[in-house]
């Protein structure tokens, strides 16, 4: 994606259930005061930002900075827009997970680490992924019946294998720990894999949603 050195230091971003992968983009309404303060900072220096999931199932001593698995992902800001008030949208593009050495001190209230990309390096790379894309989609349609969602299927037909899986992985409303699942599934056939075993194991539940 670029020439430029990954970040050894980098803000980090929990959001629990939102899901980024490399090459996949990711918009973000940035509106906690300190969040504000970390997005100022990233496009004042190099635009990047790590995404991660909160723990589950770990005890939480500070509810405002609870802990995250070590597996995350490394953004870059494409767009942004500064609102009158301060608050920020910005739309986050994926460049590589991460594994998280150790947090450093907090600035400005937000949350830094300290990142190692040593086991990712492949995800520099694009890749033509070989799946089985039309049970997927058969599969990811009645997951979708089953929980009142519907999907852009024009959309969906022209994508590239890779950004399909992403796509599909990053906005079906899995647990946290199924996201983070498929965060770190090894490959993207791998992460088809699992999806279609989620989309499997689903008993659905009731509520008109849509997914864009």
């Amino acid at each position: 994606m670029t020439d430029e050195p990954l970040p050894a230091i980098v803000p980090l971003f929990p959001l629990s259930g939102v899901l980024l992968l490399p090459r996949s983009p990711l918009p973000l309404h940035i509106f906690e005061q300190r969040y504000r303060a970390m997005t100022r900072d990233a496009l004042e220096g190099n635009g990047y930002i790590a995404m991660a999931q909160p723990a589950v199932g770990v005890a939480v001593a500070d509810p405002q900075n609870p802990p995250v698995y070590s597996v995350a992902c490394l953004g870059k800001i494409i767009a942004s827009e500064e609102l009158d008030d301060g608050r920020y949208n910005i739309v986050l593009r994926g460049v590589i997970r991460l594994r998280i050495e150790q947090e450093l001190t907090m600035k400005d209230g937000y949350r830094r680490i300290e990142a190692d990309y040593s086991e990712f390096k492949d995800d520099l790379q694009p890749v033509e992924a070989d799946i089985e894309r039309d049970h997927l989609l058969r599969l990811l349609k009645a997951y979708l019946e089953r929980r009142n969602l519907k999907a852009n299927w024009e959309d969906a037909a022209e994508a590239s294998n890779e950004a399909l899986v992403n796509a599909l992985a990053a906005a079906c409303p899995f647990d946290p720990q199924e996201k983070q699942a498929l965060l770190e599934a090894e490959t993207v056939a791998d992460r088809a894999a699992l999806l279609e075993a989620l989309c499997q194991m689903d008993t659905g539940n009731s509520g008109p949603a849509a997914l864009h």
